[in-house]
């Protein structure tokens, strides 16, 4: 075969297997058949059957049976050795730089699960698919499990290839999901689906601007998840929360504002993931169903003869003897039947726990949120703290269990794993919303209206109407139990940064002062604080949750801030805090923006409070206008339009305060006089202005409109104010002394003019 031949094979194949969905990311030269049986470090067999595949992704005609069996055979064998020497190039290495994986795939859609010979459903019902669901014959299921095996070696063999362009293959996503969710009598099942899981995580997973997919999309979904009843599922929940959940994946998300909002907006992602939910939603008792299975009880897991059989298939047992087998094997919490039972269930929940977070902070969070009250989920939540989330896994996480291998939670620890899924659930329940008081006992509430009595202040109506509905369980409230739980976490624990956010959870939102007062009586401004200043904090994350929760717990509530001034009792505690402050401000700059609208709030509503100002040496301090405008310039120089993140927009969000508050006082011009009286103030000005342009652009667009809610409920300033004062200091009017502009001309003048001078004066001297 000549080059000019070779070349149009090469194009042949492109085209075909574009026809069908399936772009190779990672095709260089399709080889010539010479080539392939001269080739001695492969067998022939492997030879001959990379040849048939090439041959069928030109021409994309069925492979006969027995041949296609075979080649898979042999393909198989070949993939799966690990003797080859560290280097060489593999059976793998082949298949993935000539496109082979995607011809593989295309071999499973098309013909092993039979796509080319489907016929449309003469009568559909309402609601039904058009097409049939595609299922596995059982007599297929050994060549469909070589053929996953292949793909799925591959891609761990070749961790640079990307199958991100399949995303949108739903003929391909159609036949994953449903041969996640067949029962096969095969005894390798659930490693198939594991291989099925594998290589739905590298479609879904990827750091790149992955594409959403479509779940409704999906022919035959609906009716696959109607034929989920049991614990069997385990697996296709972690892709349905790894879908809803790619843009945590996103690389954009945690570099650049800009570019993410690009993709955001350019993608319809907000559009695709409202219509996911609502999908999901729409599934008969599919979210209550997942309740059960998340809220059960170890001991009901234990005799549950499905749970059992999942987990060792080699067992046949009837549900007689389910009580005999409990009574021999699970009597002892420590014993290693009860520990890959216990494992299993930790790896289900933690998985269940984040997809009900992701529902819960999309568009329906009312709905879902009503949906798990009424199934009284919550109510269940104490008890698979203890049971499930906060028991430690005894057993060794290499032990062999079916269904251990599923993404890498080997690697990192499982237990950490569901606890930090059970608090983003915890978090996204509490976050400004009344099913935070759900959280609470009977006998949290009766504290609760004790400390309202004693503090005269007013009792939440939301609050009273959860009481008369007699939703609370008499004792251990989940978060009292959290706070109990911070308090053993060490230090630097990332676990501890969970807690803080659960907790931050329960007052955000608008400043309830009582619930302020119920936290306060637990010394946790006093924890916080010692542990900030106690040097012992070496984990970003925890300090940054640490100052967070400060915020929320201290803001606008001076008897906080009485207690963290009987901390602070001396000047070298004071000037710690200070320091780290300001060397961590985009962890630290909420806490900042609380001391800040804190001592505004004494001045401008509670001027008979002043002299607490005064005596308050943190708020004494930060509420200097020059500290403030330095602080306002030390987080503006961290940023530029290019930088700014989701991690960091909130010190852009700080420094803008800092110029609203100055606006009311009428000192926004002398604010940014001092700016530009620095020694780099029109790039300081320039960057600000930068800065701010992209702001207004960023929270006007209509996806961020609960951002917006955000600012306003967190700084009990109004979202018009802001854009005021962002409108004002972004005036084209240079005259304006309110304007960025004013300043800009004024310095650009200044320095054009001390440039000319020299120059006239050379010039004189010259003539």
């Amino acid at each position: 075969m000549d080059k000019e031949v070779e070349r149009t094979v090469n194009i042949a194949t492109l085209l075909k297997s574009r026809e069908h969905g399936f772009s190779p990311y990672n095709v260089q030269v399709m080889a010539s058949e010479r080539t392939l049986q001269d080739r001695n470090d492969l067998p022939d067999a492997f030879s001959l059957s990379f040849h048939l595949l090439s041959q069928y992704a030109i021409n994309v005609v069925p492979i006969p049976p027995d041949r296609l069996y075979d080649l898979l055979q042999s393909l198989y064998d070949e993939v799966m050795k690990s003797d080859r020497p560290d280097g060489e190039d593999c059976a793998a290495s082949r298949l993935v730089s000539f496109g082979h994986v995607e011809t593989l795939l295309t071999v499973l859609v098309q013909d092993l699960l039979g796509v080319r010979t489907r016929k449309k459903r003469k009568w559909a019902q309402e609601g039904q698919s058009v097409y049939p669901v595609l299922r596995c014959p059982e007599h297929l299921i050994t060549p469909v499990a070589h053929l996953l095996q292949i793909v799925h070696e591959c891609l761990k063999q070749c961790p640079n290839m990307t199958i991100l362009h399949l995303a949108t293959n739903y003929e391909l996503l159609e036949v994953l999901f449903s041969l996640l969710t067949t029962q096969f009598s095969y005894r390798g099942a659930y490693q198939l689906r594991e291989c099925v899981v594998a290589i739905l995580d590298s479609i879904l997973c990827s750091e790149n601007d992955a594409p959403p997919v479509h779940l409704k999309l999906i022919n035959g979904l609906g009716d696959l998840l109607k034929s989920q009843t049991g614990t069997q599922d385990t697996h296709l929940y972690h892709v349905l929360s790894a879908m809803l959940s790619v843009s945590e994946f996103n690389a954009i998300a945690h570099s650049s504002l800009e570019k993410y909002d690009t993709w955001i907006v350019e993608s319809g992602f907000s559009d695709v993931m409202a219509s996911n939910h609502r999908f999901l939603l729409d599934q008969p008792l599919w979210l209550e169903h997942m309740c059960l299975l998340v809220c059960r009880r170890m001991d009901e897991v234990a005799r549950s003869v499905e749970a059992i059989s999942q987990i060792f298939q080699r067992l046949e047992l009837q549900e007689a003897e389910m009580e005999a087998f409990n009574q021999t094997h699970f009597r002892d919490h420590d014993g290693l039947f009860y520990q890959i039972l216990l494992y299993k269930e930790k790896a289900l929940r933690g998985d269940i726990f984040l997809l009900l977070s992701l529902l819960l902070s999309g568009k329906f969070r009312d709905e879902v949120q009503g949906r798990l009250v009424k199934c009284e989920c919550l109510k269940l939540l104490p008890e698979v703290f203890h049971q499930v989330v906060w028991v430690v896994f005894q057993g060794h996480s290499n032990l062999l269990i079916q269904g251990s291998t599923v993404g890498s939670r080997d690697e990192c620890c499982l237990d950490m794993f569901v606890r930090i899924q059970f608090l983003r659930f915890i978090y996204s329940i509490a976050d400004n919303h009344r099913n935070r008081y759900l959280l609470l006992s009977n006998t949290d509430v009766g504290k609760l209206r004790e400390v309202a009595q004693m503090r005269r202040l007013e009792f939440p109506e939301s609050l009273q109407e959860l009481v008369d509905q007699d939703l609370f369980i008499p004792s251990n409230g989940v978060l009292m139990q959290l706070i109990t739980a911070l308090r053993q976490e060490p230090a630097s624990s990332c676990v501890r940064f969970w807690i803080t956010r659960a907790l931050e959870a329960f007052l955000r939102g608008e400043t309830i002062s009582l619930n302020q007062a119920f936290l306060l009586e637990q010394n946790l401004v006093e924890d916080t604080v010692s542990l900030i200043i106690s040097g012992c904090v070496q984990n970003e994350m925890v300090m940054q949750g640490s100052f967070d929760f400060l915020s929320t717990l201290m803001k606008f509530n001076l008897q906080a801030f009485e207690r963290c001034n009987r901390i602070l009792d001396c000047t070298d505690k004071l000037t710690t805090l200070i320091r780290l402050t300001a060397e961590n401000l985009v962890d630290s700059n909420m806490f900042l923006r609380c001391i800040i609208l804190t001592a505004s709030y004494i001045k401008e509503k509670n001027p008979e409070k002043i002299d607490f100002l005064k005596k308050c040496r943190l708020l004494q301090f930060f509420s200097k206008v020059e500290k403030q405008v330095d602080f306002a310039v030390k987080l503006n120089r961290l940023l530029t339009v290019a930088t700014l993140s989701q991690e960091n927009v909130s010190c852009l969000n700080t420094s803008l305060l800092i110029m609203i508050l100055a606006h009311r006082r009428k000192e926004l011009p002398h604010c940014l006089r001092m700016i530009s009286d620095m020694d780099d103030g029109f790039k300081l000005l320039t960057n600000m202005k930068n800065l701010l342009s992209f702001w207004i652009t960023h929270y006007t667009l209509p996806i961020k409109k609960a951002d917006c809610k955000s600012l306003e409920t967190s700084t009990a300033i109004m979202f018009s104010e802001w854009q005021l004062v962002v409108n004002r200091l972004l005036d084209a009017d240079a005259s304006e002394p309110e304007a960025i502009e004013h300043y800009l001309q004024k310095m650009h003048i200044h320095d054009t003019g001390r440039r000319i001078t020299p120059q006239s004066s050379a010039m004189g001297r010259l003539s």
